[in-house]
C-alpha cells in the first residue's frame, strides 16, 4: 500500500499549491477591479489601480507568508 500514500501526497501537494494559488490571486484581483472602478468614477488617471492593487499584492504576500507558516508546522507533526 505504500503507492496509495504517495497518491495522497501528491494531490495533497497539488491541493495546497491550488488553495495558494488562488488565495494569493484573489486580492490582486479585487484591487486592479476596484481601483478600476474608482478610476472610472473619479476621473482619476489610475491612480486608485496603482494603489489598489499594491495593496492586493501586499495582501496577497501575507497570506502566502501565513500559510507556509501553517504548512511548516504541520510538516514539522
Amino acid at each position: 500500500m505504500p503507492n496509495n500514500k504517495k497518491g495522497f501526497s501528491i494531490i495533497k501537494g497539488f491541493s495546497i499549491l491550488t488553495k495558494i494559488s488562488f488565495g494569493m490571486i484573489t486580492p490582486i484581483l479585487v484591487g486592479v477591479i476596484f481601483g478600476k472602478f474608482l478610476d472610472n468614477r473619479f476621473s482619476k488617471n489610475n491612480l486608485f489601480l496603482i494603489i489598489f492593487t499594491i495593496i492586493g499584492g501586499i495582501l496577497a504576500f501575507q497570506y502566502l507568508i501565513i500559510q507556509s507558516a501553517k504548512i511548516s508546522k504541520n510538516d514539522r507533526r
